[in-house]
């Protein structure tokens, strides 16, 4: 008789929609609306450097002249390559026209890529959005609907949160990190805007230019953290719930370790990058963050080679067993 009761507290009577459902909705209008924003800030922003690298390209083609390849450089750097982050070995052959060139195709690939990807993030968030309008409605309609299709709307809910994750999360993520790399280092697309910059004379000045992009790749992946934290929550919650022995601080605590791993497992690829690209960057000076994304690291690479060979051996051991 008390779990009956406890059924009742948690199924809609029809006198309106579920106040747990509802919470839900608004939450995940928070979350992957925030995720969805800071994808955003980053096209926007990542779309404006493009045009002012392309203006550069352009002015600096048609004068016929490049301030790095001027041979007075090597012997005393102008005021504009005074900035310690922007001189360094090789650095006057790194911004050759050709290979500036190069640079800047490679960013706007990059660039149309990751426009790619924020579309395909734009449409899984109106079909989950649609989605939770038509489960409110049909919940509010219907008593006893969210306990008659409770293993269908689990189910929806668990494809839209992979879908979100592996369809965008990872490589928004990833060509996020891509797009920032191009523009760091010493020898790269910021130092060579730099070069061109009279302003630019100082690190203060070109910290300001890098600012934006840093600012809104840090909001992308505090995003991308939370949303995903959420979701490993929330989904195992939903999985671990059983009829017969519902223990909610054991599901609560389990639920919170596993959005943890889920969470690592989403940041893993763009950890990588971070790693094994943007810290071997000439200038680049690896700190605490560093060092924390490196043990990070080391539990998302553990955790995908796991989830690899599972992927890939239990078919197998399933077709052993059906054999036998």
């Amino acid at each position: 008789m008390a779990r009956k009761a406890h059924k009742k507290a948690v199924i809609p009577t029809g006198e309106g929609v579920n106040r747990g459902i509802v919470a839900e909705f608004i939450i995940f209008l928070v979350f992957q609306g925030f995720d969805l924003y800071s994808c955003a800030g980053v096209f926007v922003e990542s779309r404006d450097a493009l045009g002012i690298y392309e203006t550069l390209k352009l002015q600096n083609k048609t004068k016929k002249m490049s301030v790095l390849q001027n041979s007075s450089l090597k012997a005393t750097p102008t005021s504009n390559m005074a900035s310690k982050l922007c001189t360094s070995e090789g650095v006057l052959d790194a911004f050759a026209t050709k290979k500036i060139a190069e640079h800047i195709d490679t960013y706007d690939t990059g660039l149309n890529i990751y426009t790619f990807f924020f579309s395909v993030a734009c449409g899984i968030f109106i079909l989950h959005f649609f989605y939770w309008v038509a489960l409110l409605i049909m919940s509010s309609l219907e008593a006893n609907f969210l306990q008659e299709y409770w293993h269908w709307t689990v189910k929806f809910k668990l494809y839209f949160a992979l879908a979100a994750s592996f369809l965008q999360d990872i490589p928004v993520s990833t060509v996020t990190m891509e797009l920032y790399l191009l523009r760091r280092g010493n020898a790269g697309l910021t130092c060579w805007q730099c070069s061109l910059d009279s302003k630019c004379v100082n690190d203060e000045y070109i910290e300001n230019i890098l600012s934006k992009s840093t600012n809104a790749m840090s909001l992308l992946i505090v995003a991308i953290t939370i949303t995903t934290l959420w979701k490993g929550i929330s989904g195992f919650f939903r999985w671990a719930r059983d009829e017969h022995c519902d223990v909610f601080p054991l599901r609560a605590l389990a639920s919170i370790f596993a959005g943890f791993i889920y969470m690592t497992v989403i940041l893993t690829p763009c950890m990588t990058i971070l790693k094994y690209r943007y810290y071997t960057l000439p200038g680049i000076t690896p700190g605490f963050v560093a060092a924390v994304i490196d043990r990070v690291f080391i539990i998302g690479a553990l955790l995908w080679s796991v989830g690899i060979l599972a992927v890939c051996c239990c078919p197998l051991l399933q077709l052993i067993k059906l054999a036998q």
